[in-house]
């Protein structure tokens, strides 16, 4: 392998590329023809939809193991791709998953506290792929430089 590459742990396929931006621009349509701007919503956009399944396959699996009041569900459910939703703290230790442009310094939205919170950093295409990678089913590989 030369540079980076995305492994699906779901189809065991592979996507290489030279640079971090260009394995991006394989994975989001639209990324490499777009401004600089344009990118960091289209990652954003990326990084919130599957957010969103992860989290709801998160809730899925753990639901019938907690008493989830409305603010609970209304934290975990959010739609991330529409809007961060704003409150606190989040002291569950149910996975909750944000992305980090929906608060400070993105927006004047303050960035929730917890232990329990993952947060996915579009914000540049190296945290994009860390960030996919941390809430799976892909991994990010870069090679050792020789």
């Amino acid at each position: 392998m030369d540079g980076h590459a995305l492994l699906d742990n779901t189809s065991a396929s592979i996507t290489e590329a030279q640079t971090a931006s260009e394995l991006v621009d394989g994975v989001i349509d639209g990324h490499a023809d777009a401004d600089d701007d344009q990118r960091l919503v289209l990652r954003a956009r990326f990084l919130a939809d599957h957010a969103n399944a992860v989290q709801a396959t998160i809730l899925a699996d753990v639901a019938h193991h907690y008493d989830l009041d409305e603010d609970a569900l209304t934290v975990l459910l959010h739609d991330r791709v529409r809007e961060a939703v704003a409150f606190d703290r989040w002291d569950s230790d149910i996975p909750l998953i944000l992305i980090s442009t929906g608060y400070t310094p993105f927006t004047d939205r303050p960035q929730p506290v917890g232990d329990s919170i993952v947060w996915l950093d579009p914000s540049t295409e190296t945290s994009f792929l860390r960030s996919i990678s941390c809430v799976g089913p892909v991994t990010w590989f870069v090679a050792d430089a020789a």
